[in-house]
């Protein structure tokens, strides 16, 4: 007898349990997830919601994207509240640029926070993964040319290479030519 009370308790128990972690809603995106160094990516969240009534959600990015150390640049959701009717989805614009220090052939993983304005033990962290391919040009050349150039007279262009990779390029031939 003992046992059956101890049972139903502690199915009760987790019922509750399950009950209260469960969120009224669900997310998942769509997009392409792969980005150059210093490139941006946009992606769309799509939320459904799976309440019988109207919720109040906000967006926002992981905490640490804004850190110094993280190897995102910048971090935008559009819009950052949403109101999801019963049954309803509704979509969200998330943009991701990656930091020009990132290592290209790797995969960097973020999320985004979705949680219920009203009822804030309904939330969910949405998981993201970006894969970093090398930009198409490794290394990109600036010129500074005068607008005008007489005839006979000599002049100087500033020429400016940027490394667009994450690693110690050497070995560099530049050939100029008229």
């Amino acid at each position: 007898m003992k046992r059956g009370v101890i049972a139903v308790y502690l199915e009760v128990f987790l019922f509750a349990i399950a009950s209260v972690s469960a969120a009224d809603f669900t997310v998942t995106h769509s997009g392409d997830n792969v980005v150059e160094i210093g490139g941006d990516i946009d992606l769309t969240l799509h939320i459904t919601n799976n309440d019988f009534k109207t919720i109040t959600l906000q967006i926002t990015p992981e905490p640490y994207a804004s850190l110094p150390s993280s190897y995102i640049e910048l971090f935008s959701i559009d819009p950052k509240i949403v109101d999801v009717g019963s049954g309803q989805t509704k979509d969200v614009n998330v943009r991701v640029q990656m930091k020009d220090t990132v290592l290209p052939n790797d995969n960097y993983g973020t999320y985004v926070h979705v949680e219920d304005i009203s009822k804030p033990e309904s939330k969910v962290d949405h998981d993201l993964v970006l894969r970093v391919i090398p930009p198409d040009e490794v290394v990109s050349v600036t010129t500074s040319v005068p607008k005008l150039i007489a005839p006979g007279n000599e002049f100087s262009v500033d020429v400016t290479f940027k490394n667009n990779m994450n690693i110690q390029l050497s070995n560099i031939v530049a050939n100029v030519g008229s």
